[in-house]
């Protein structure tokens, strides 16, 4: 049986968050995240890939990937949060299982701790802003 996209990209964050081949500078969120997505999935969503995660959520914008749900979605998906008032997005997360998110993060306002790279409990987070879910077919 063949693995589900989703589950390509929770197995591959959790294997990122440790492995010094993925992002380990705390504060690149987005770099991260695509780095687990291309580990997982290859090259197929490169088109969207930019260098912040501001520019990578409006790419994403109109895409077929966009979730219009509210919560946290599901394992799996890429979760954005708008800065405070410009409406870009500030930083990007995976949702692990529903109760967790893998990050990386850099400040506090993110996470209680500063430089963070690791996971982070839905329950202590706020809605994200824009969900995306990736898929292949």
């Amino acid at each position: 049986m063949e693995m589900t996209t989703a589950r390509k990209i929770t197995n591959t964050a959790w294997f990122g968050l440790t492995d010094a081949a993925f992002e380990m500078k705390a504060g690149f969120c987005q770099r991260f995240v695509r780095q687990v997505v291309q580990k997982a999935l290859g090259g197929r969503f490169n088109g969207y890939w930019r260098d912040t995660a501001d520019k990578t959520a409006r790419a994403f914008l109109g895409s077929r990937f966009v979730v219009h749900e509210a919560g946290f979605g599901a394992a799996g998906d890429l979760l954005y949060w708008y800065g405070s008032g410009n409406q870009t997005a500030g930083h990007v997360a995976i949702n692990l299982d529903g109760a967790r998110v893998a990050h990386n993060s850099v400040t506090d306002r993110w996470d209680a701790e500063s430089g963070h790279k690791g996971t982070r409990l839905i329950s202590r987070l706020r809605a994200p802003d824009l969900i995306i879910r990736l898929s292949v077919v």
